[in-house]
C-alpha cells in the first residue's frame, strides 16, 4: 500500500479542476499597497506603545480575496457561482423529498398500499376492478 505523505493544508485541495469547477488562472497575489509609516507625535507614539503592550490587537484589514488574473472573468465566474448555487439548492430539496419518499415507504402502510395500487395496478384479493375507457379528447 502506498503512503500518502502530507504536503500541507491548501483550501478547497479535495476539488478537481475540470470537473467540479472551471479552472481559471489568479492574479499574482502580493502586495497591492506598499507600506509606509505614519507620523507619530510623541504623545501619540507613547499612547500606541502602551495600547500594544495592554491591549490584545486584531488585524480586520485583511482582503482575504484573490480575483482571476483577466477581470473580465469575474461576472461569468459570478454567474456560474450563482447557477452552482442553484443546483445545489435543487439537489438538496430533491434529496429532502426522496428521504421523505423513504420514511413513508418505510412506516406508512396508507402511502404504501397507494402506490401498489396506483402505480402497480395491485389489488387485494377479492376485489373486483373496474376499468372504463378513456375519454376522447
Amino acid at each position: 500500500m502506498k503512503e500518502k505523505r502530507y504536503r500541507g493544508y491548501r483550501p478547497y485541495d479535495y476539488l478537481e479542476p475540470g470537473r467540479d469547477y472551471r479552472p481559471f488562472r489568479l492574479a499574482p497575489d502580493g502586495p497591492r499597497v506598499e507600506a509606509y509609516p505614519i507620523p507619530l507625535d510623541p504623545e501619540q507614539e507613547a499612547r500606541l506603545d502602551r495600547l500594544m503592550r495592554e491591549s490584545l490587537v486584531v488585524s480586520l484589514h485583511d482582503h482575504p480575496i484573490r480575483l482571476p488574473e483577466d477581470p473580465s472573468e469575474v461576472h461569468a465566474l459570478r454567474r456560474e457561482i450563482a447557477r452552482t448555487e442553484r443546483d445545489i439548492a435543487s439537489l438538496r430539496a430533491r434529496a429532502a423529498a426522496l428521504s421523505e419518499t423513504i420514511h413513508r415507504l418505510r412506516h406508512d402502510p396508507d402511502y404504501l398500499e397507494r402506490l401498489a395500487r396506483e402505480e402497480h395496478g395491485l389489488v387485494r384479493e377479492g376485489e373486483t376492478v373496474l376499468k372504463f375507457p378513456a375519454r376522447p379528447r
